[in-house]
């Protein structure tokens, strides 16, 4: 039996697929996906980025907000051995622009889910000059100060000059089958890079920190036995920003144990008690200490979550 520690990011998801398809995986206050729901989709956002030319160690760009559908392009990206790069969901047009030239990011996948939050096609059209001008859809964005980057995919129902729609892109990747994915996904190797994530930024601009398969899951699921004590199936709540190590740990460790995650589209102190209140997790991890006073500070904070909170919060 192979131990967790030496199975690949895409492996977690895949396993739990096929142990337990309809086992809630992701479960935010608006949408959830069981594993088999977001192994389907990864499949075939995957098929949809072959298309396009992204194969092993490709780099491909993230940036949206916390969602089931930023879960399955995580994956998606992973199936096909390529380089998810994480934007952090704060940046500005000039740390947008910097991460896209700095890691040779060839494909940004983004969403207008939480437009009215951020407006993250918005910050792209002012990152990234000259997009706007590429009126084909079908066609490859070809800009001089971005010369490895091809296509900027924006989910949802929006439609943008320079952007290639939902649609468009997944109608793509109907001549692949799940092997021809699922092929490549056989050969990925430990010491293969597995993810990207940029800094804050916040003494200079940010630099990138990639991982390998073994050191994102090492965190994760050993974290996850010896710190977090979890167990078969466990549910574990985390609120943090899904292009964040404080998500990527604490889900890594949930997907070893086939457990289902417990997330939201973005931190509010009311909701997330009300999410506890409900889905009773056996492991929180807000990570922060603010984000922990945030909730003890909320008048619903009651005696009975105060005892539960004391005894499963790490």
């Amino acid at each position: 039996m192979i131990n967790c520690v030496e199975k690949t990011f895409p492996q977690l998801l895949i396993e739990g697929a096929e142990e337990d398809p309809n086992r809630p995986c992701l479960v935010l206050p608006n949408e959830s996906a069981t594993y088999g729901e977001i192994f389907k989709e990864a499949l075939s956002i995957a098929k949809s980025l072959k298309y396009f030319g992204i194969s092993k160690g490709d780099p491909v760009g993230i940036l949206m907000a916390n969602s089931v559908r930023y879960v399955e392009s995580l994956f998606a990206i992973s199936l096909l051995g390529a380089l998810p790069v994480l934007y952090n969901g704060r940046f500005k047009s000039r740390e947008i622009s910097h991460v896209t030239k700095d890691s040779g990011i060839k494909i940004i996948l983004t969403s207008d889910k939480a437009d009215e939050f951020t407006n993250f096609a918005d910050l792209l059209a002012k990152a990234i000059p000259g997009i706007q001008k590429t009126t084909d859809p079908q066609k490859a964005l070809e800009l001089e100060n971005y010369p490895d980057l091809q296509r900027i995919v924006l989910f949802g129902k929006k439609e943008l000059a320079g952007f290639q729609n939902e649609r468009h892109f997944f109608n793509k990747g109907n001549n692949f089958n799940d092997q021809d994915i699922l092929s490549v996904t056989k050969h990925i190797d430990l010491s293969d890079l597995a993810i990207m994530f940029y800094t804050s930024g916040t003494t200079a601009m940010p630099k990138g920190c990639p991982l390998t398969h073994t050191v994102l899951l090492h965190a994760g699921i050993v974290g996850g036995s010896d710190r977090l004590c979890l167990e078969k199936n466990d549910v574990v709540w985390g609120p943090l920003p899904m292009f964040h190590t404080a998500f990527t740990q604490p889900f890594c460790g949930t997907l070893s144990v086939k457990g289902t995650f417990i997330s939201m589209e973005h931190f509010e102190p009311k909701l997330g008690l009300e999410m506890i209140k409900e889905h009773q997790p056996d492991v929180m991890f807000p990570a922060f200490g603010q984000l922990t006073l945030d909730l003890l500070n909320q008048k619903e904070y009651t005696q009975k979550i105060s005892a539960q909170y004391a005894q499963y919060s790490t």
